[in-house]
């Protein structure tokens, strides 16, 4: 293994500038007061296994060089920061509350997995004015009633997600100011996504959900762009932020399950669409409880060219701000 050590009271960075090849399972260990970077290749042994680099120490890791290491990469707390091409497969799994993935105009072909365990959540972040990709997909593994992972995005910074995503009990929460796309996913069956900030979040395959509690929370200040047909096919949205429907119809559940029927339009929640986009609503779900029970309420406004359809056996309760110039339809 690696064990970086600072002189004394001080602090010291280090760096290795050669390939690094880990013919074995490894320990790295970077203090605070010692951070390492490998500016060459972390590359995979010729006919060797992928073995494991396991990353202890609160400090910062940086693999700066890419490469072509085909093994997992545990970091316990601390912080790894990825740029450059990794094109080998494995995973990035974040161990603990403190662990932290940055990512600067990286293409990473690992997965990485968040596990929240802690008073506060694993993040993935990614730096101002930077492009991303993490081809391997996102997983996180729940202990319980703990935090959402988060993903912060840098302002005017992107991370575009290939692979598994937001599978049935994945939970992750979007903040900052960037940009989220989820593209050319294997795993389709939704979990729960929460957008926060400023963020923008564009999906541009479809994504499936079979329970009520399987969700997507688009806060004020945030915008959901669906750029596919049905691309929310029956989840839940609660929205608060903006929806682009991008021209494509959506069929989805329930639209909102908050509110009451004497509640004001709200200017910050919006469904709007460019081009002709409908969205159907199927409205089954008899939750809640009193006289709004089995209710979806939705206090926006509807914009641009965006028909309604509503179906289901329950009620949808409308805001005064339908200045679509679409149709609106009951079945």
């Amino acid at each position: 293994g690696i064990q970086a050590r600072a002189p004394g009271e001080g602090t010291r960075a280090y760096a290795i500038g050669t390939p690094v090849v880990p013919v074995a399972d490894q320990s790295w260990e970077c203090p605070a007061s010692a951070p390492l970077t490998l500016s060459g290749p972390l590359n995979q042994e010729m006919g060797g296994a992928p073995y494991t680099i396991c990353k202890q120490g609160t400090g910062t890791l940086t693999l700066s060089g890419g490469g072509s290491f085909a093994g997992d990469v545990v970091s316990s707390n601390g912080t790894i920061r990825l740029s450059g091409t990794h094109s080998g497969s494995g995973q990035i799994s974040l161990m603990s509350n403190s662990a932290v993935v940055v990512l600067d105009n990286a293409d990473v072909a690992k997965s990485v997995s968040a596990r929240c365990n802690g008073s506060f959540p694993s993040t993935i972040q990614t730096v101002t004015n930077s492009t991303n990709w993490i081809r391997g997909g996102l997983a996180t593994v729940q202990d319980g009633a703990t935090p959402q992972p988060n993903i912060v995005l840098g302002a005017k910074s992107s991370l575009t997600v290939e692979g598994d995503f937001l599978k049935e009990g994945t939970y992750w929460t979007v903040k900052g100011s960037g940009e989220l796309c989820v593209t050319n996913c294997e795993t389709v069956k939704m979990g729960c996504l929460t957008l926060a900030d400023s963020v923008t979040v564009r999906l541009q395959q479809t994504c499936f959900t079979t329970k009520a509690a399987n969700y997507i929370t688009v806060n004020s200040g945030t915008t959901l762009r669906t750029e596919v047909e049905n691309a929310l096919t029956q989840s839940p949205v609660q929205l608060s932020g903006l929806w682009d429907l991008c021209g494509k119809d959506q069929t989805m559940g329930r639209l909102s399950w908050s509110g009451n029927t004497n509640r004001a339009v709200t200017t910050s929640m919006e469904i709007r669409s460019t081009q002709p986009a409908k969205l159907t609503i199927i409205h089954n779900d008899k939750s809640g409880s009193g006289s709004n029970r089995g209710w979806s309420i939705y206090a926006g406004k509807v914009t641009g060219q965006v028909s309604l359809l509503k179906r289901g056996d329950q009620t949808l309760y409308l805001g005064s701000a339908l200045a679509a110039t679409g149709t609106l339809e009951v079945a």
